[in-house]
């Protein structure tokens, strides 16, 4: 069951959700803040209300301790990850600052982490230049080291990106070109550089 539903002040609008790897709770990330959604109680905890911008998406770590949340940041360093603990004794840590790709082009779009806590895989939009074409990248990221291992570009519009169970295998959603209406999903094996088994439908659902 889940209880009559708290309402949310201040928070201008909620820019990403996702539930909580147990299926208890929803995070909900917004301007400035990080809350945590408890369904059965019913009641909003804020996780954290010093986000310098807009949470973007949102992904538990395995060991239940911390939330991940990927922050799109209006300057020069491009964006930040951030490990926000549950208990609010604890420190919150940045994880990861714009991997030497922040650039004011570079907006990141979604993160996931896989099963064992040791990868994270990040989608971004990038422009090149000088011909501002536009494209997407899918970099998966050493947690343990902070370095990017792998880069994956494609020119779909990349909306999320899941890993699949306890594999490295990653599940892709997006939009095959901007604004048109025709969306995807496919699947990026670890050490791979290609989007497979693309297949499009009518709508998606992150």
């Amino acid at each position: 069951l889940v209880a009559k539903p708290q309402m949310l002040a201040d928070t201008g609008y909620i820019l990403s959700h996702r539930f909580s790897a147990n299926g208890r709770s929803i995070y909900l990330g917004g301007r400035n803040r990080l809350y945590r959604y408890d369904l059965a109680k019913g009641l909003i905890v804020t996780l954290s209300d010093d986000v310098i911008y807009y949470v973007t998406d949102i992904c538990d770590t395995p060991d239940g301790d911390y939330v991940d949340y990927l922050e799109g940041l209006p300057r020069k360093s491009g964006f930040e990850v951030h490990l926000c603990p549950r208990d609010p004794s604890k420190t919150p840590i940045t994880l990861l600052s714009g991997l030497g790709l922040g650039n004011p082009s570079f907006l990141p779009t979604c993160i996931d982490i896989d099963s064992s806590g040791a990868e994270m895989a990040i989608s971004a939009r990038t422009r090149s230049v000088p011909n501002e074409t536009e494209f997407y990248s899918i970099i998966r990221v050493d947690l343990r080291t902070g370095r990017p291992v792998q880069k994956t570009v494609s020119l779909h519009h990349i909306h999320a990106v899941r890993y699949i169970g306890g594999t490295r295998t990653l599940a892709v959603y997006g939009e095959v070109h901007q604004r048109s209406l025709r969306n995807f999903f496919g699947f990026l094996e670890a050490g791979s550089e290609v989007i497979v088994g693309q297949h499009e439908v009518d709508s998606m659902i992150n």
